[in-house]
């Protein structure tokens, strides 16, 4: 959870994620 936090790459399918997930968690 936390590693989805620092800088989210949109590159990999794990930082597609990021970006949603961050904004939830915000």
């Amino acid at each position: 959870m936390s590693s989805v936090m620092p800088s989210p790459t949109p590159s990999t399918p794990r930082g597609r994620l990021s970006l949603p997930w961050t904004s939830s968690m915000l």
